[in-house]
């Protein structure tokens, strides 16, 4: 999420996911976010990710952007947890569900 999407690219690995980058009015339209939303969290679910470096702020506001997609940061916030973070960005890690 975010300029850390450069690790992709830096690891040599396809993102698990249809939108590289989110940025409004130039990434997507508004009128695409249903649609989108729905993509991009099939997507990550299929690609079964289990770690999100995210970038903490940038300039086009992080949060605002990632609430446009519901479905999408809904799946994120109620699944993971931050596990560690270096200098503006965070480590997300999939929450381990309990045996019990």
């Amino acid at each position: 999420m975010g300029d850390s999407t450069i690790l992709y690219g830096l690891l040599r690995v396809p993102s698990p996911q249809p939108l590289l980058y989110f940025l409004p009015n130039h990434a997507f339209r508004a009128e695409e976010i249903p649609e989108l939303d729905g993509a991009i969290l099939a997507s990550l679910e299929r690609n079964g990710v289990t770690v999100v470096v995210r970038e903490k702020k940038n300039w086009q506001g992080t949060n605002e952007v990632y609430d446009m997609f519901p479905r999408t940061w809904a799946w994120f916030t109620s699944r993971f947890d931050r596990t560690a973070e270096f200098g503006n960005w965070e480590v997300w890690e999939l929450r381990q569900r309990s045996t019990d």
